[in-house]
């Protein structure tokens, strides 16, 4: 991965240990000169009946991974990850099949 590493080469992947959900983004959602999201909101199925919103925000809106750019992850109204499940998400750089970066996290 570089400083020139568009979105749309990355990946993002939530996984419960057993089953997993993965996000393509796409730059042309980020890439739009200001501040930009790309958001996608997607039932969970293999995770239980969690409905995941994916958020990514663009500082700079150039459709880049740059500094300052973040992922967030919220659930539907009512819902919260389980405190006996630990989950992880991972974000990969499709290209070289390479892992960026993961953090495991329970409810």
């Amino acid at each position: 991965m570089s400083k020139d590493t568009p979105w749309s080469d990355v990946s993002v992947l939530l996984t419960d240990g057993a089953n997993s959900k993965t996000w393509t983004l796409l730059t042309t959602d980020l890439d739009n000169g200001t501040t930009a999201k790309y958001n996608l909101i997607a039932t969970v199925a293999n995770l239980g009946t969690l409905k995941v919103n994916i958020s990514v925000v663009d500082l700079a809106g150039n459709g880049y991974v740059n500094q300052g750019d973040y992922i967030t992850l919220t659930l539907g109204t009512g819902q919260a990850f389980s405190n006996t499940v630990t989950y992880t998400i991972t974000i990969m750089h499709d290209p070289s099949s390479a892992e960026i970066c993961h953090l495991d996290f329970q409810g």
